[in-house]
């Protein structure tokens, strides 16, 4: 069905300080290893921490 409503804008990007606190509520510190970082754009639910007993965090978003 078509309408000539304009389409609702969508927000797909968040802000460092979300992404921060998904990082710090995830229970990393400061001295902890990174494996990997990979973000682009979505929402922080899409966000998804992970600790590797040997390689350190995989912070990651799945688009």
């Amino acid at each position: 069905m078509h309408t000539n409503k304009p389409a609702t804008k969508q927000t797909t990007k968040f802000t460092w300080q979300q992404v921060r606190q998904l990082i710090e509520q995830a229970g990393v510190q400061d001295d902890d290893e990174i494996d990997c970082i990979e973000i682009s754009w979505g929402t922080t639910d899409q966000v998804k921490l992970k600790k590797d007993k040997d390689f350190g965090w995989q912070i990651r978003q799945s688009c």
